[in-house]
């Protein structure tokens, strides 16, 4: 039996932990043999056939065992210096060999992505990215800003002239745009002498007229709707009392 199945006998007779990277016991009953056995497994390792040794080996214990011996062969650098041998020269060209390399053009892959990865990130969340999302960040708000400025602009010039125009009105007129709610104009807006010029023609427009009036003017105490309000509500009970001596008479 060579080194190497001798080695996998033992770790899988004795229960040697064959894990990877193990953290709890570092696996170091397994590779103190190997180190121990360096030699004599390195010679094994350039007659063996890995499927040959999978078939006699069933089980993912040995396979665990063998990749655990595949890093250990190419690893500890200062052993095979002491030995005068080098492990990945004297498996070129042999099954096992072509193994390492496979391993090593995919490590290299990885640590590739890895840095690829990492120069990514900086790139996203470096000072300089961080800076410019911060800026792209903040003109994109000044943008709205100025836009939400322009609008509001815009409606207090559209206010300003429908003040103008409905200022210049007849109050019977006056009367049916707010009635009728073809202003587009907030009622705050209305002059104090426009709201006396609509009380004063209120006992001069229909029973609909004063009821589309009372719908488009809100109950407030605030000056100058509170007076306008107030003076609708009155003009309509003085009609419902008129209404009802009316009938009773």
């Amino acid at each position: 039996m060579d080194a190497v199945r001798q080695l996998l006998t033992t770790a899988r007779e004795k229960r040697w932990c064959v894990k990877y990277g193990c953290t709890t016991c570092g696996a170091f009953e397994f590779r103190d043999t190997v180190a121990a056995n360096a030699g004599e497994i390195l010679d094994a390792l350039k007659t063996l056939r890995i499927g040959d040794l999978y078939a006699e080996f069933p089980g993912g214990d040995v396979h665990d065992g063998f990749e655990l011996l595949m890093s250990e062969v190419t690893r500890p650098l200062g052993l095979w210096l002491r030995l005068g041998r080098l492990p990945r020269v004297e498996l070129r060209g042999t099954e096992v060999g072509a193994r390492l390399e496979r391993r090593d053009r995919a490590f290299a892959a990885t640590m590739k992505a890895s840095a690829e990865r990492r120069a990514a990130r900086q790139l996203r969340e470096g000072p300089e990215a961080v800076a410019e999302r911060r800026r792209v960040k903040r003109e994109a708000a000044d943008a709205r800003h100025a836009m939400r400025l322009a609008m509001k602009a815009e409606r207090e010039h559209a206010q300003q002239l429908a003040v103008e125009a409905i200022g210049a009105l007849e109050p019977v007129e006056v009367i049916r745009a707010l009635g009728e709610r073809r202003s587009h104009l907030p009622l705050y807006r209305l002059s104090d002498d426009l709201i006396a010029r609509v009380v004063q023609t209120l006992g001069t427009i229909s029973d609909l007229e004063l009821l589309q009036l009372r719908e488009a003017v809100p109950t407030t105490r605030v000056r100058p709707l509170s007076r306008l309000s107030g003076a609708i509500d009155g003009e309509r009970r003085r009609r419902a009392a008129a209404s009802e001596g009316a009938a009773g008479g």
